[in-house]
């Protein structure tokens, strides 16, 4: 499946890029999120939206996922996408899961330390 990616925000495609997912789920999980009315999902989608239009650096957008774009966020915006129908059940585990592999047992995104040592 070919995909363009000049339609995800620069944000996003660090986030998909960390957590390992295959095009094809982004596209769903991206997709899923524009279509989405969910107060969890539209705050997520504005801060992708908010970060894409200011010029930053690599690792100020990484600053950002790991200080703004919490796991349990993240987590939570999944859940509204599912019972909003536009996530499937699978799909949504999918990438719950690559969020909790790089998360500690308190939720903090592992990376969070690197970044946070870069700045």
């Amino acid at each position: 499946m070919s995909i363009d990616k000049s339609k995800f925000p620069e944000i996003s495609k660090i986030l998909v890029k960390n957590l390992g997912l295959s095009p094809g789920t982004a596209y769903q999980w991206w997709h899923a999120v524009e279509k989405s009315t969910h107060a969890d999902t539209v705050a997520v989608r504005g801060l992708y939206q908010l970060y894409s239009t200011w010029k930053s650096s690599y690792t100020r957008l990484c600053q950002v996922y790991v200080t703004q774009l919490s796991a349990r966020r993240l987590v939570e915006s999944l859940e509204a996408l599912w019972a909003e129908g536009l996530l499937s059940r699978r799909t949504a585990t999918e990438v719950e899961e690559c969020i909790f592999r790089l998360t500690d047992q308190d939720g903090v995104w592992l990376l969070a330390q690197d970044v946070n040592h870069a700045a």
